[in-house]
């Protein structure tokens, strides 16, 4: 009877994380779609600058030959856009396609290492799905490369594990060397930082190489270096055409931020990730001095929880007084997680990073946490420990405990996020509509207009790019060089803070005292 009672409370709670799994990733794309998504700061110069450059071909020229930057996806996302209204809502479509892939590779993954997979992938699916750059990336269509970037990254993983079973049981492993460098190629056509996959590739073929060889099994581990080829040279080979061919070669394209520097950036880039890589809840206000020192620890909560849930079930069947049953292998978790975290090490020494980065990272950490609180949950006590005193078990009472936490700061992330993300989607909107409102009511005559943008418009916390300032969502820069290309009987400017000369009739105060309030919870 407690068994059939046990096996039931089994299929009610995977029935219920089922079906807040799929709840989860039905949120993620239905509701930007109902919010109104549209094209929001550094997407603005994608969805408006096909028309300022010219057809799709020209643009992929034009990317290619003036930007260190080069994203495929990104270019054939602004596409998608509306330059009019920015409405962005039809990229979502690619982002689908992107997240479907990681969400695959999770299951192909986890069920490889886990014979308690019904329990894991859905709890993994939740977190990943509430994760801060998941939400992140897929509300904002310039971040594609971020999405695909993270698929293809997954699924390379996948193929070298594939190739490392192969090499064991003496196999050959051309047609993996095939499809890896497919992969790569792939991938270094959706973002620069597709080269961190490409280094925790080359990472694991060594790990995986050195035991074979310490095992002797110098001839596998031989052939399993052979992976390093296509890591290597794809892109290597990406990185001499961009310089030699490409804007690779622009000694200062795009600002700073994406230049390389070797000192304290370092340290601050890998402390902002690695605290990052279990960051489900709301982090922008973690540095908001607009809310109480209590709130702005929620989000530290949530990543110490995370962290220790991860390693409580190892840390706890090491101490021998619980035992695990049917445990994964603590090499491949190991693995995964070096993986993982090591497919952001191409952006460590960037000038500026942030959690949009950490789209592929996460992917790893969702497992982690998915195996964390599945353990807690399996566990039971070693049958050289006398039985507890408690009604409820102690590793069954800390699963519900970091379950709750967890569930409850992940949730409270998400809906933040989504809400910042509306109030920056409704400054654009709104900016965008009094501009181009004015200018249709002009008289044809030519003229020179001036859009004078308050003070208002300026203030704001600026986080990552959800949270901003009202003229910052709208890129008044490739807004001014949009308009006069849109329209071209008015020369029209656009002026950060209020007019000290007298106004022109023609030209347009934005006092901005009509813009939402942002909320800084």
């Amino acid at each position: 009877m407690p068994d059939n009672q046990s096996s039931s409370n089994s299929n009610i709670l995977i029935h219920v994380l089922w079906t807040a799994a799929v709840v989860a990733v039905a949120a993620l794309f239905l509701w930007p779609v109902f919010a109104r998504m549209v094209s929001i700061n550094d997407s603005v110069p994608n969805g408006r600058g096909q028309f300022v450059i010219g057809s799709l071909s020209e643009n992929f020229v034009y990317w290619w030959s003036n930007h260190r930057q080069f994203r495929l996806i990104d270019i054939l996302g602004g596409f998608l856009t509306d330059p009019v209204t920015l409405d962005a809502r039809n990229s979502l479509l690619l982002h689908l396609p992107a997240i479907a892939a990681i969400l695959i590779g999770m299951w192909v993954i986890i069920k490889r290492i886990s014979t308690q997979n019904k329990l894991v992938y859905p709890i993994a699916v939740i977190w990943f799905i509430t994760h801060t750059a998941t939400s992140t990336t897929t509300w904002l269509h310039a971040t594609l490369a971020q999405t695909w970037c993270a698929a293809t990254g997954v699924w390379l993983g996948i193929f070298i594990w594939n190739a490392s079973k192969d090499v064991l049981n003496g196999q050959s492993i051309l047609k993996h060397i095939a499809v890896i460098t497919l992969l790569c190629i792939l991938g270094v056509f959706t973002k620069g930082s597709f080269y961190g996959w490409c280094a925790a590739g080359c990472a694991v073929v060594v790990l995986v190489s050195s035991y074979n060889w310490l095992n002797h099994s110098k001839d596998k581990a031989v052939t399993f270096l052979l992976l390093l080829l296509p890591l290597i040279i794809i892109p290597l080979s990406m990185i001499y055409l961009r310089s030699k061919t490409g804007g690779l070669n622009l000694i200062a394209s795009e600002g700073g931020r994406y230049q390389p520097a070797f000192g304290l950036n370092m340290v601050r880039n890998a402390a902002i990730s690695g605290l990052g890589y279990f960051a489900t809840g709301p982090v922008s206000i973690a540095r908001s001095s607009n809310v109480s020192k209590i709130l702005r620890l929620v989000p530290f909560i949530g990543i110490l929880a995370c962290a220790i849930v991860s390693s409580l079930p190892w840390l706890l069947i090491a101490s021998k007084k619980y035992i695990w049953p049917h445990h994964p292998s603590g090499r491949m978790v190991i693995v995964i997680a070096i993986m993982s975290f090591l497919g952001i090490s191409a952006t460590i020494p960037m000038q500026h990073t942030s959690e949009l980065y950490l789209m592929g990272p996460n992917i790893g950490a969702a497992i982690l946490v998915g195996l964390g609180l599945t353990g807690l949950l399996k566990m039971r006590k070693s049958n050289n420990i006398k039985p507890g005193t408690c009604i409820i078990p102690v590793n069954i009472a800390l699963a519900l405990i970091f379950a709750l936490v967890i569930s409850v700061i992940s949730l409270f992330g998400f809906i933040s996020r989504a809400n910042n993300f509306r109030i920056t989607w409704k400054y654009a909107k709104q900016l965008n509509n009094e501009i181009l409102s004015h200018l249709a009511q002009l008289p044809d005559k030519p003229d020179n207009i001036k859009i004078f943008l308050s003070n208002r418009c300026l203030q704001g916390q600026v986080h990552s790019q959800y949270v901003m300032p009202p003229a910052q969502a709208l890129n008044t820069i490739m807004a001014e060089q949009w308009i006069n290309h849109y329209q071209s009987k008015h020369k029209v400017q656009i002026v950060i803070g209020m007019p000290i000369k007298e106004l022109s009739p023609c030209d347009l105060v934005i006092n901005g005292a009509d813009l939402p309030e942002r909320p800084f919870w």
